[in-house]
């Protein structure tokens, strides 16, 4: 059985390239992409337990505008892996796919903790096979389950190099906060196009199998 696999530095360097060739697009998306949601979060840290609509108004607002901006963000790391530069506006677009991407980010979460209750390494696997589940709402527009299990199935087999992956993107968002967190405007974005693309290699393998009969 020929397992689904991708290039790891192939990605890393697309993503720093793309991100090189646009430095003053991405450091404006990013502080675009904290600021906003950051001003309800601050509100609602202000008012507290004083006046409890006035917290949970704005805490629901920050909520409902970072799984806005993420739905946006994955779009925009997408249009870079198909050479298509997005507006900024695209942060703001997809409110339908906004709530997609916070409930499957619930259950993949209470997936990932209940894994981790269970000796630890089955959490880390289920938070390897179901990082995807964002891209494909987004690039697919598949249901929350239909991208969970599909984010399963892409990632049979490439667990490790995964888990390799994600050491190396921790480790760039690490470089990036040494940078006195200045380093983030640039790293952020790196890292979230090469996850994209290692998402397109994938789903290339996947897609390419389905015909020769491989699962």
């Amino acid at each position: 059985m020929r397992e689904p696999r991708f290039s790891m530095e192939e990605a890393i360097r697309f993503g720093w390239d793309s991100v090189k060739a646009n430095k003053a697009y991405f450091i404006w998306m990013i502080l675009l992409a904290w600021l906003v949601p950051l001003v309800p979060q601050l509100l609602s840290s202000y008012f507290d337990k004083k006046q409890l609509f006035a917290f949970l108004f704005f805490y629901l607002l920050a909520v409902v505008l970072s799984s806005l901006i993420a739905a946006g963000l994955t779009k925009i790391y997408l249009g870079f892996c198909d050479f298509i530069k997005l507006k900024y506006a695209t942060l703001f677009q997809h409110w339908r796919l906004a709530w997609k991407l916070f409930v499957a980010g619930l259950l993949c979460g209470l997936v990932v903790v209940f894994g981790l209750l269970l000796l630890i390494v089955p959490g880390i696997i289920f938070a390897i096979r179901l990082q995807f589940f964002g891209y494909l709402i987004v690039d697919k527009d598949l249901g929350i389950i239909a991208a969970l299990n599909k984010s399963f199935a892409i990632t049979r087999g490439s667990t490790f190099n995964l888990l390799l992956f994600g050491a190396v993107y921790c480790g760039i968002l690490m470089l990036g906060i040494l940078c006195l967190f200045v380093g983030l405007l640039i790293a952020i974005p790196t890292v979230g196009i090469a996850s994209a693309h290692v998402y397109r290699q994938l789903m290339k393998r996947e897609e390419g199998a389905v015909p020769s009969g491989v699962s």
